[in-house]
């Protein structure tokens, strides 16, 4: 008989038909120098039984190179999607300009006679001491103007309207009041007056600014501004202000006062009843408003907040049977704004696959903040969320059908506000811009109908075993207990392939997987359960067999639908399976010929 050198695996064949959980048994046989056709097994033939080691879940599922399910430091797996870049957006509101329709001086005139008559006796250095009081309009104005439709309501405005006053004193004035005690400028109560400058002490007190102890003997120039008009005090003595129809109209009076404490005597009496002041005024022809207090109603046209292409997506979640029900997928907007204005953006969410819409989902108006980056969470569950970490969270409980199925592209179209009852500091004529951005993130924890798909083949066992047949009804049957932290109930098939990679027919491999893989009620709690593999080939099926195509479904639900677990994010550390007991039976004949 000729001796050929030859290694045989003897459980070849029983082994790599349980796949990874091999690695325990030591099944080397050298049958070097044998030459010659045996039959192995007769009945029964068992191997010891043995455990692996934990199985994590990373090393099952594989996606180092996956471009959307990304592995946290934590271990948590989460799907993460950027919605592609978006051009801002920029509104603004135009300014308002009033332009002078009118701009009218009179003289302040009065009379000190009747003081002079009053008395006897009169000297060159005698002084009368009275109590003169008397006010008088020195000038009058008026302003009209166009108010955006942007504009709600005026409350308080800013303007850039200089006057400068340049105040002469007739040579009567001069001769019989050499000292005026108080001298006062007033406008309308709407109207404060700022950035006063002059040469005189003054105090200045909203729309009023008063001189003390104002020489008649040369002229009082004063320039300053009007700062602020009030459109809460529409009405005044001294003026009118209105806002109706968008159109704005000003009438305003200069009011000047004079208190006199002393009326100088001299050699005459003549000209005492002419005393005059004049007030040259050059005021603004026309107003600038820029910065406003008020309500506005800017139009956003923010149509487009981001489109994403879905791609990268790992196997078990596009496979057919999967249910992508996430337990609390999130929507991430981010909203960067310089708008002085807070407001409000709705939208729609729609995912399309092979060109037909999936889901269309609508996204309630949330709040936008003034000024601010807004970072919204759009989730199903808010209860579920670190809401510390938004400006904004709402809850839209069909969320996760835009993922169910995994969608070619998702398109967030948007429909934005401003907040119109709310008081807000803008600036007019400015450009507001506001930059959306958002990202998809769903942490893989199921939902009650999620079920996913994993599928994997151990191959490449022809090269050992197709010089081997096996007897009618020989069968092989592995068995062991399973340990679970893996929060999600498995269920297994497995079908034969050939060496062309296709499937094979029950009449030539039989494979039945009997057992359901329990679910960790919380991911830490090792769920036991116990798993039998059988594998039954007809005699010649050897020679065409290499290997096994195993389909694992993981559902949030049992079997039998009497027990689920949800709300439990897949974790590539922490959630793993380890095999206890693992038993190998050979039932029935094997032949190898080794000849």
């Amino acid at each position: 008989m000729k001796s050929k050198a030859k290694k045989l695996s003897l459980f070849t064949f029983a082994i790599l038909s349980i796949g990874s959980f091999t690695g325990c048994i030591d099944n080397d046989y050298d049958l070097d120098g044998v030459d010659m056709t045996i039959g192995i097994g007769n009945g029964e033939f068992l191997l010891p039984s043995c455990s692996t080691d934990s199985i994590r879940l990373s090393e099952v599922l594989e996606l180092n190179e996956s471009e959307t399910v990304v592995e946290k430091d934590n271990g948590d797996y989460y799907y993460l999607q950027d919605g592609n870049n978006v051009s801002p957006t920029h509104t603004k509101v135009d300014k308002i300009t009033v332009v002078k329709h009118r701009g009218e001086s009179q003289d302040f005139s009065f009379s000190v006679a009747n003081y002079l008559h009053q008395s006897g006796k009169r000297t060159k250095t005698t002084n009368i001491p009275v109590d003169f009081n008397q006010k008088q309009v020195v000038y009058s104005f008026a302003y009209k103007g166009s108010i955006p439709n942007e504009v709600e309501e005026l409350i308080v405005a800013n303007t850039d309207g200089k006057i400068t006053i340049n105040t002469s004193f007739s040579p009567e004035v001069q001769k019989f009041v050499p000292v005026i005690a108080e001298l006062s400028l007033e406008l309308p109560s709407f109207l404060t007056i700022e950035n006063v400058n002059s040469k005189l002490d003054h105090t200045q007190n909203g729309s009023k600014l008063v001189f003390k102890n104002v020489s008649t003997a040369s002229n009082l120039k004063v320039d300053f501004t009007i700062g602020k008009i009030d459109f809460k005090k529409k009405s005044s003595p001294l003026g009118s202000l209105s806002t109706s129809n968008l159109n704005l109209s000003m009438n305003a009076d200069i009011q000047m006062g004079i208190k006199i404490n002393n009326i100088a005597l001299g050699s005459s009496i003549d000209g005492a009843d002419k005393c005059k002041i004049t007030a040259d005024m050059i005021i603004n022809n026309d107003l600038v408003i820029e910065k406003v207090r008020g309500k506005f109603n800017p139009s956003i046209e923010l149509d487009d907040l981001g489109s994403t292409d879905v791609t990268g997506i790992p196997d078990f979640l596009t496979n057919e049977g999967v249910v992508i029900d996430i337990d609390n997928p999130q929507i991430i907007l981010n909203l960067e704004s310089n708008l002085d204005v807070p407001g409000f953006i709705g939208g729609t969410l729609t995912a399309v696959k092979n060109g037909q819409k999936t889901a269309n989902i609508t996204i309630p108006e949330v709040k936008v903040l003034a000024n601010a980056t807004s970072k919204i969470c759009i989730c199903r569950n808010k209860s579920k969320v670190n809401q510390a970490a938004y400006t904004e969270v709402v809850e839209v409980p069909n969320l996760s059908t835009v993922l169910n199925p995994i969608p070619d592209h998702i398109n967030f179209a948007g429909h934005s506000r401003a907040d119109k009852t709310v008081e807000a500091d803008f600036v007019l004529g400015k450009q507001y811009t506001i930059k959306p951005s958002y990202r998809i993130e769903a942490p893989l924890a199921f939902g009650e109908n999620a079920r996913i798909v994993y599928t994997d083949s151990f191959d490449d066992f022809n090269s050992d075993i197709k010089d081997i047949e096996v007897k009618d009804n020989t069968y092989i049957e592995f068995s062991g207990d399973i340990e679970s932290k893996i929060p999600a109930y498995l269920n297994a098939s497995a079908v034969a392939i050939d060496i062309n990679g296709n499937e094979m027919p029950e009449s030539e491999v039989k494979v039945a997987v009997d057992g359901e893989i329990k679910a960790s009620a919380d991911g830490k709690t090792p769920a036991v359960s116990t798993l039998k593999i059988t594998m039954k080939p007809t005699k010649s099926a050897l020679k065409k067999l290499d290997g096994l195509k195993f389909t694992v479904s993981g559902s949030a639900k049992s079997e039998k639908n009497t027990e689920s677990v949800v709300g439990q994010t897949l974790n590539a550390k922490h959630h793993t399976l380890i095999i206890k007991n693992i038993k190998i039976k050979l039932v029935g004949q094997v032949i190898a010929d080794l000849n």
